[in-house]
Order: structure tokens, then C-alpha cells, then sequence
């Protein structure tokens, strides 16, 4: 089952190697289906250096 679509964004500042490796965002009140996730890597100048792209499924 296709998701709606539900575009969303979030921005979480980096410092470098002080910043943590890994960040949790949650998404509450999902609608049940299948969602295309993309997170990009943006350099000071507003430059994108890395983008990675996943899924997930919401079941219930």
C-alpha cells in the first residue's frame, strides 16, 4: 500500500567530529503504508555532500 504523501523535513546541526554518529527522529501518527526516507548531508556553504536514501513500512 502506497503512503500518502507527507512531506516532512528536519534539520539537525553537526559539529564535525564532536557530533554524534548517529540521530533518532520520530515520526508520530503515521498512516499505515510504505514511506521513501532521504537524508542529506549539507556542508556550510549549503552544498549537498552526501544523500542516502531508505524505506519503511508502516504496519499498524
Amino acid at each position: 500500500m502506497a503512503a500518502p504523501a507527507l512531506p516532512r523535513g528536519t534539520r539537525i546541526e553537526l559539529h564535525g567530529e564532536a557530533s554524534d554518529r548517529q540521530h533518532v527522529v520520530e515520526w508520530i501518527g503515521l498512516p499505515v503504508g510504505r514511506y521513501e526516507v532521504l537524508g542529506t548531508l549539507v556542508d556550510v556553504a549549503g552544498h549537498e555532500q552526501v544523500v542516502v536514501r531508505g524505506y519503511l513500512r508502516v504496519i499498524e
